[in-house]
């Protein structure tokens, strides 16, 4: 129900732009906050400033370092936010919260991973998580959140690691309903099915695709998702190769159908890929 317009100017090198229209406030807040705490928690620096807080605090020092960051943003957003809709107050103070929760939760795995160390795990008490007792994870008012949605990944992905087991898909389908309920588990269901279409196997992807048209079918985010597994569909593993026609090096059409009965191997490269460039010797 918006409608919006950007007024943009340069001038002495420097580019302005001034936001018009219903939701305009809204639109503009992000840069607002950015530019107020650019030298702090919106520095393009700051994920040094997190290493070194991780560096040079304690475990429970550092939760509540991060603790300090949402106050202190969430502070800022109900000082100068009053003319916001209570919507839009809503996801921002999800998005600032969870986005802090993501450091909170992995920060054992973070601690070296973001110094470049892969698979190194910072030994803390177990007591460490006793946080999360108390914690409302089923908070049906940030399901609109980039932040929280991130969260409810890695918090079961923490969930499943604890739990020590090795899941099919549709048992980890599942398994989502012992820690998500509501809306807040559609949600998580529904992402999790997107994650395997796009990072996982099709085979899984099929598996879970009537199960996940049954229950939200009529849902405006699956139908934008069956587009994309219906588009990945064709390049599955024992599917039919959907036929093209290309130029040889001599110039002369080939068709892959040309080929048929036999093991055809394509090699797709591109010029700005250095690694394919390497391998052209070899082609």
């Amino acid at each position: 129900g918006d409608s919006l317009f950007i007024k943009v100017k340069h001038a002495n090198g420097k580019r302005t732009q001034e936001i018009f229209g219903k939701g305009s406030m809204e639109a503009a807040w992000p840069e607002k906050q950015r530019a107020y705490f650019i030298n702090s928690f919106e520095s393009p620096t700051f994920s040094n400033i997190i290493m070194t807080e991780m560096g040079t605090r304690s475990a429970d020092q550092f939760k509540w370092y991060l603790d300090s960051v949402v106050v202190t943003k969430t502070n800022y957003l109900i000082k100068n936010g009053g003319k916001l809709s209570s919507q839009f107050m809503n996801w921002q103070k999800a998005e600032i919260k969870y986005e802090m929760e993501c450091f909170k939760l992995n920060y054992p795995n973070w601690f070296y991973s973001m110094r470049g160390i892969p698979n190194e795990e910072l030994k803390v008490d177990p007591n460490y998580y006793n946080y999360l007792n108390g914690f409302n994870i089923n908070d049906t008012l940030s399901i609109g959140s980039n932040q929280y949605r991130l969260w409810l990944k890695y918090y079961y992905m923490y969930e499943l690691k604890k739990s020590n087991k090795q899941l099919g898909a549709t048992d980890m389908f599942n398994f989502a309903k012992v820690f998500f309920t509501g809306k807040v588990l559609s949600n998580f269901q529904l992402h999790l099915w997107f994650d395997i279409i796009i990072y996982g196997q099709p085979t899984d992807a099929q598996e879970l695709y009537p199960i996940i048209k049954n229950k939200m079918g009529n849902w405006p985010e699956f139908y934008v998702l069956e587009q994309i597994y219906k588009e990945k569909l064709p390049f599955s593993p024992g599917a039919n190769a959907p036929g093209f026609t290309l130029n040889s090096i001599e110039g002369k059409p080939v068709s892959l159908s040309d080929f048929k009965g036999k093991l055809v191997y394509i090699d797709f490269w591109a010029s700005w890929c250095g690694p394919c460039m390497r391998e052209v010797p070899a082609g």
